[in-house]
């Protein structure tokens, strides 16, 4: 497995938002890493941010996988994407949606972690 996560380095994220957009941080990443059949994880309280729906979009014309893990109504990224696991919950209870997104993240963690040792 190769991971990459797009938020970690806030020197890129800094830049491209300074020079071409917040909204192309994740997408103008995407054009540097993405390979042919990979797959955008995309963790998410609303499901609406313009660069979320940029990132998947540009994915999904790549043929790419995209999978959400959103909370309150789900938002365009939940629509997009391939498989979503969706924490419904009311628009601005971001407490939720995030202890939901941590175990998931832990569990997906964890998976990984016990495939890389065999």
């Amino acid at each position: 497995f190769r991971i990459i996560s797009l938020v970690d380095n806030s020197s890129v994220v800094t830049a491209i938002s300074n020079d071409v957009g917040y909204e192309n941080i994740f997408i103008n990443q995407l054009k540097t890493h993405f390979k042919k059949q990979d797959a955008l994880i995309i963790f998410s309280a609303s499901g609406n941010s313009e660069n979320l729906i940029k990132a998947a979009k540009w994915v999904k014309s790549k043929k790419g996988k995209v999978f959400s893990i959103v909370g309150f109504s789900g938002g365009s990224v939940a629509k997009i994407s391939d498989i979503c696991l969706h924490f419904k919950s009311n628009s601005g209870e971001y407490g939720p949606v995030e202890d939901s997104q941590l175990i998931v993240n832990h569990i997906l963690a964890h998976w990984f972690q016990s495939k890389f040792k065999k």
